[in-house]
């Protein structure tokens, strides 16, 4: 468990600041949404917040809600600054990654396989594009590849429904278009 803990963590580090609020060169729109999980067994799970604004993205993400414990990750494209922000012991984070940093330090190591196919499905509101995307990410020593199918939402250029090969699934919901209050 704190192994995929770990990796997790690593992912987001690693991937987050190359987002730039472009995905596959298309702007991603400002929203806010309460972003969801549903386990293997069908059981979904508030994970937390996202906000994403003209110049960055908040996550707002529940590690451990048995106990209340929670991440909150700031991403300002501007500056090319992360943070991790642990509320609880009141300590943070910062990474100054810039996306052609990450490019260079790990070139292959991440690599997306996307097969678009022809359908479209409605999505809370929202009409989608399904894809078929394969990721496979190689972190220091470990490798994880995660076969899934996306439901991208051209409006706001961003996959609200991710749905992986076993069965577990991410997806925004309450999404409210529109600007986002910067002091987040």
């Amino acid at each position: 468990m704190r192994r995929m803990f770990i990796f997790a963590i690593l992912i987001t580090v690693l991937v987050s600041p190359a987002l730039g609020l472009e995905y596959k060169g298309q702007k991603i729109k400002p929203f806010a949404a309460e972003q969801y999980s549903i386990d293997k067994k069908g059981q979904e799970t508030l994970v937390g917040n996202i906000y994403i604004g003209d110049k960055g993205v908040r996550s707002e993400t529940m590690v451990n809600p048995e106990n209340g414990q929670q991440m909150i990750t700031i991403y300002i494209v501007d500056e090319n600054v992360q943070y991790f922000i642990n509320p609880q012991t009141k300590k943070y984070f910062q990474t100054n990654i810039k996306p052609e940093e990450l490019e260079k330090w790990f070139g292959d190591d991440i690599t997306v396989d996307e097969k678009n196919t022809l359908k479209t499905e409605k999505i809370q509101g929202y009409k989608c594009k399904i894809k078929k995307v394969s990721t496979t990410v190689k972190v220091l020593g470990f490798s994880k590849t995660v076969k899934s199918t996306q439901y991208f939402s051209e409006k706001l250029g961003v996959a609200i429904r991710t749905v992986n090969d076993d069965g577990s699934a991410i997806e925004y919901r309450k999404i409210k278009e529109g600007k986002q209050d910067p002091s987040l």
